[in-house]
């Protein structure tokens, strides 16, 4: 009877050996399972992190060129509103000079009609 305990008991280890080794190879099988899924997902991810990695460094450098661009408009501007104030000035100072000028002939004239009144005179005298 001790022997057929014995066998039956050597039988229940060596049927939960293999249970057991049945249950570790499918655990592992589904673990490595998981990993490939997970590695894939990660090898997903990191595409997509790839790709949005160059969108921004593209919009880096269409944002860089505007700016440039910005900074280039906006030295235009500033030398065009510095030439605008140039002219501006050599407006004024042009129509000072018309105003001089057009002074200059009224004090001319009120000479001339001096002058001519001044002849007029001389002449009904010579005669």
């Amino acid at each position: 009877m001790k022997s057929r305990i014995l066998i039956l008991l050597t039988f229940l280890i060596g049927c939960t050996a293999t249970l057991s080794a049945q249950t570790y190879d499918e655990k592992r099988k589904e673990i490595l399972s998981k990993q490939n899924n997970t590695r894939a997902e990660i090898n997903v991810l990191d595409a997509r992190i790839k790709s949005y990695q160059k969108r921004v460094a593209e919009a880096e450098a269409k944002f860089n060129q505007s700016y440039k661009q910005y900074e280039s408009l906006n030295g235009l501007i500033a030398l065009q509103d510095d030439k605008i104030e140039s002219l501006t000035k050599e407006q004024q100072q042009i129509q000072e000079e018309i105003n001089l000028t057009e002074q200059e002939i009224g004090i001319r004239q009120e000479e001339l009609k001096v002058l001519i009144e001044n002849y007029k005179k001389i002449l009904l005298f010579a005669y």
